[in-house]
């Protein structure tokens, strides 16, 4: 018999998969994706890429130019356009994770607004959005209503190192052709020149912040400030509060520049509002209670925000203003022929000073401080040598400075309705006043203030009404204590100041707290009435003229040749020689200065 030998035959060993392709370098040129609204063909938008390289080899990826249009009804072909992006990877990380991203540098991004006698960038913008999702909710509605919506996988994301990151040469530009002498392209209103952030570190710097005046304004800023340094502790960016160690803020510099009937301000936040969508309505919230009445709606405090500052320090603020001059002309009545003229401005310098104000608007510093520096958890705001411009037509150039100055708030009701203010510290201030003949320098700048404050309140009420947005209800303000101490005042109302005087010390309690809460501008005139009538009450001692007197002067005659006469010897108390008492007593003008401040 013939046997048969079986023998197990093994099976061949399975292949291993082959390994994904090794992707050295991609490149992507003329990348274009068109939204194409069928509707309305002017809501169309498209977005181009000119080149995009992918090494991965050497972990760089370059993206070119890319460009995003503007719906056709837009005279300016871009919204946004960027030069570029190059981003660094660490190659060794492209196969362990986490994926390390070494470096990002993004240049020139640049945005572009633009309004028209039609429309504007935002409205076109919110069309073409709106026509989005209205295709989308209609698409996608069978699709909902036909298989019950699972609960979708969650995935954790790849972990990812970015180190840092740096974006060059930003700018938000402008083409506003309402205006009849309308510029044909876009010009720069806002740029920051870098802005530079390293993780690791927990270091943000911007560098060369501006803001460019609206056309037809004197200074090309309206606002500039050199530097912006911000510490971060670098383990709570991955938490649920940012913590800000410090921001420092170096040199910013405002130019506030007003004519007969407008100003830069005026016009730059006109101009902001015509790009604001109208305001849906919407039920008005239960008012807030006052700070110690209890809880309503209580806000979230300081220490939960997403975001903790610790303290803000700014330097070198400078304020800068461009004002029309005040009509603080003689109440004389003019001299006749060049005689009378000439001797008028030679012999009489509060005369020539005067006539001085009728000359075009000069540039002075209304404010100005050496180092600001504010504890928001603390409640805490600190100034050092803090400086207030003279108006212009007066001789010194400050009004006041103040050595030190610190304001102590209650930090739970800094987002309130109404905010506490526990103490207003004011130490060694330094009061320079000037009589002229209507008028004096505090007065001065009051108008100033007052004026321009009314005119803006005129301009954005009728901003507000054309774009139907409702004006937000200001927050209440009530002042615990308040303290000016160690102050001293210099006074000018006739060619040579006087020595310095001592001013006394001024002390108010519970401002606003009666009424639940007094506006900014109530609260305000307060402190500038018991401030101006201590001002006062030290110049009358101190130059014999009655303080009433002061507050009214506007009754001061000069003649012709420059010499006070008629009122000035009643006002002291004095009588005239015989030639003054034998001229007719000229009728007095009632004048009314009607306080304003800000609201």
């Amino acid at each position: 018999d013939a046997s048969m030998e079986t023998q197990a035959i093994e099976a061949p060993p399975e292949k291993e998969p082959p390994p994904p392709p090794d992707l050295h370098k991609l490149n992507i040129s003329d990348f274009q994706f068109h939204l194409i609204n069928s509707v309305d063909p002017k809501l169309s938008i498209q977005a181009e890429l000119d080149t995009l390289d992918i090494d991965l080899s050497e972990g760089s990826i370059k993206f070119g130019r890319f460009t995003i249009s503007n719906p056709g009804r837009l005279a300016t072909p871009a919204l946004f356009t960027l030069a570029g992006i190059n981003v660094q990877l660490d190659p060794a990380s492209l196969y362990s994770p986490p994926l390390s991203i070494l470096d990002v540098q993004v240049r020139k991004p640049y945005v572009f607004l633009e309004t028209n006698p039609e429309t504007d960038t935002v409205a076109e913008l919110v069309k073409v959005v709106e026509t989005i999702l209205d295709r989308l909710s209609k698409n996608t509605a069978s699709t909902a209503a036909a298989t019950p919506a699972s609960p979708p996988e969650t995935k954790t994301p790849p972990s990812l190192e970015l180190h840092a990151l740096r974006v060059d040469d930003i700018q938000l530009m402008l083409l506003d052709s309402t205006p009849t002498n309308a510029p044909a392209e876009p010009a720069m209103l806002a740029g920051i020149a870098n802005i530079s952030i390293q993780f690791e570190e927990g270091s943000l710097q911007v560098t060369d912040v501006s803001i460019r005046n609206p056309a037809g304004f004197t200074d090309t800023n309206l606002f500039h400030l050199g530097r912006i340094d911000v510490d971060i502790d670098p383990e709570s960016f991955f938490s649920d509060q940012v913590a800000i160690n410090r921001i420092f803020i170096d040199s910013p510099e405002i130019n506030i520049e007003r004519t007969g009937t407008t100003g830069n301000l005026t016009e730059l936040q006109k101009l902001l509002i015509s790009f604001v969508p109208p305001s849906p309505e919407t039920p008005k919230p239960a008012p807030s209670k006052v700070p110690g009445s209890g809880t309503t709606n209580a806000p979230a405090s300081l220490a939960e925000l997403p975001v903790a500052l610790e303290i803000l320090i700014v330097t070198n603020l400078a304020i800068n203003a461009i004002l029309p001059p005040l009509d603080v002309a003689s109440t004389n009545e003019p001299a006749t022929g060049p005689l009378g003229s000439f001797e008028l401005e030679k012999l009489n310098p509060m005369a020539y000073m005067d006539r001085e104000s009728d000359a075009a608007p000069e540039e002075i510093t209304l404010l100005a401080f050496d180092l600001l520096s504010v504890e928001p958890l603390k409640g805490v705001i600190k100034i050092n040598n803090l400086q207030i411009g003279n108006p212009p037509g007066f001789a010194n150039k400050h009004l006041a400075e103040l050595q030190y100055f610190q304001l102590s708030l209650d930090p739970g009701t800094l987002l309130s309705g109404t905010l506490l203010i526990e103490e207003i510290l004011v130490e060694e201030p330094s009061i320079a006043y000037e009589r002229k003949i209507r008028t004096d320098n505090i007065k001065a700048l009051q108008q100033i203030i007052g004026n321009a404050m009314v005119q803006r309140e005129k301009a954005m009420d009728v901003a507000m009404e054309e774009h139907d947005l409702a004006e937000p209800e200001g927050q209440k303000v009530i002042i615990e204590h308040l303290l000016v101490k160690d102050g001293t005042v210099r006074a000018k109302i006739s060619a040579l100041p006087t020595a310095p005087v001592p001013l006394p010390t001024i002390e108010m309690t519970d401002i606003g707290k009666e009424e639940g809460g007094a506006s900014l501008g109530e609260a305000s005139t307060k402190i500038f009435s018991a401030f101006y009538d201590a001002v006062i009450g030290v110049v009358a001692n101190a130059t014999g003229v009655a303080g009433d007197a002061l507050k009214g002067m506007g009754n001061f005659t000069l003649d012709a040749l420059g010499n006070v006469t008629g009122t000035l010897g009643e006002l002291v108390g004095k009588k005239g020689d015989k030639e003054a008492e034998k001229e007719p007593e000229k009728k007095k003008k009632k004048h009314r200065f009607r306080w304003l401040w800000w609201r």
